[in-house]
Parts: structure tokens; C-alpha cells; sequence
């Protein structure tokens, strides 16, 4: 399934939690960035060295980290947000509903499929045609492979193949889309945000996001903010 874009932010919550409101304003920045890096990836790496650039290395960070800290749950090597997850599980769980309500749908409005005569003839139409609609898929998922490792082969956060590879068949990219992701690979690989690894995306997020269509920025303008506040 896969990844939700986007999470519901209710003012009212944010505005009243007296948590935020204990926190000065460049803690609110880093809290709501480390929020949205934290929803994307699902978890947050435990390590100071890890937050630290995710906040910018700026001079201060660890008195940002340290007045927003408690708002995140370890769990082993990781952190995670309790409210994000609440979240994610509930759009889950809405998804699958939408899911079954759609099939029953279906299934009401078309009903039930007509029972096939087992003629000799019908099997054979049967087999013909299916060892036909088989060979072409066959073929289609071997092109669509072998242009997913021109693209592997370019992408320089190598972790997560099988979903990349599950994204690259949702996308199924003609010749003329796998230059435009080719070549928004390469361009974004000279950001300075690309040039720590730490900043790049997972391969499949990176295309369940549709990150080709990203307009290249440079990533110092999050550093220079906090410096200044």
C-alpha cells in the first residue's frame, strides 16, 4: 500500500497542547519539521548526529532537540510519534474500508458472473487466450523491470528494492517518463540536500511521491531560517 502524503493537523490540538505551547518558536519549527520527515519515513533514527542535521546544523540544535524530544516514543533503534501513528493506522483502516465498500459495490451493481459451459471449445478459447494475455503481460513486466534497474542503478540511496520495484510497476513509465526520472535523479543528486544521504529519500518514496516533478531548491534556506530566529 502506499504511503499517505499528507496527515490532518488540527489547530485547535496544536494551539492547546501545553507542550507546544511550553516551546519557543524555533522548537515549534523543528517540532512540525521533524514531524513531517517522521510521517514519510514512519520512524526517525535514534541518533543525535541524525537529528541534528535533519534540524539544519544549527548551533543551537541541541536546545531545540532537547524541548521537543519528549513528544517522541523509542522504540529499539528508532523514534516514532504516538499521534502520527494513531493517524496512520486511521487512514488505513478508512482505505480498506473504501476498499470493501467499493467491491461490494461492484459486485451489486454487475452481479455475479455467468457460469462458463465446459465445451472442449470453451476450454480451448479459454486456454488460447489466456496463454496469449499471459505472454504479453509477461513481456510488458520485463520491460517495465528492465528499465526499473536503469533507474536503480542511478539512484543513490540503494535500501528498499522490493517496494522501489513495486512503486516502478504502479508508475509503469513509458520512454519518454523514464528520461524525465533519469534525468530529475541526476539533477537533484548535485542539491546540496542530496549530497548527505541522510536527506535522501527512500527510492519508493521518493516514486510513490511523484519526486521527478520536484523544482530544485537549495536546501541551506531551512538552515539559514533557524540561524536567524
Amino acid at each position: 500500500m502506499n504511503k499517505s502524503p499528507a496527515f490532518q493537523f488540527y489547530p485547535k490540538d496544536w494551539l492547546s497542547d501545553p507542550d507546544v505551547v511550553c516551546m519557543n518558536f524555533a522548537q515549534k519549527g523543528a517540532y512540525i519539521t521533524l514531524l513531517c520527515y517522521c510521517w514519510l519515513e514512519g520512524q526517525l533514527p535514534k541518533n543525535d548526529d541524525y537529528i541534528r542535521k535533519l534540524l539544519g546544523n544549527v548551533p543551537k540544535w541541541k536546545s531545540l532537540w532537547n524541548g521537543i524530544k519528549h513528544k517522541f516514543e523509542v522504540k529499539g533503534d528508532f523514534l516514532v510519534h504516538p499521534r502520527l501513528e494513531k493517524e496512520r493506522m486511521k487512514q488505513e483502516g478508512y482505505r480498506k474500508k473504501q476498499s470493501v465498500a467499493g467491491k461490494k459495490g461492484m459486485e451489486k451493481r454487475w452481479g455475479k458472473h455467468p457460469k462458463v459451459d465446459n465445451t472442449v471449445k470453451d476450454l480451448l478459447i479459454t486456454k488460447n487466450n489466456s496463454s496469449f494475455s499471459s505472454s504479453i503481460a509477461y513481456s510488458s513486466n520485463k520491460d517495465i523491470y528492465t528499465s526499473f534497474e536503469k533507474f536503480w542503478e542511478v539512484y543513490p540511496r540503494k535500501l528498499g528494492k522490493k517496494p522501489a520495484k513495486l512503486a516502478w510497476g504502479k508508475i509503469k513509465p513509458d520512454d519518454g517518463l523514464l528520461e524525465k526520472i533519469l534525468l530529475a535523479v541526476e539533477k537533484q543528486k548535485q542539491t546540496k540536500q542530496w549530497q548527505q544521504k541522510h536527506f535522501i529519500p527512500y527510492p519508493s518514496t521518493w516514486l510513490n511521491q511523484e519526486r521527478w516533478k520536484d523544482e530544485v531548491e537549495d536546501a541551506s534556506s531551512f538552515r539559514e531560517t533557524l540561524e536567524s530566529i
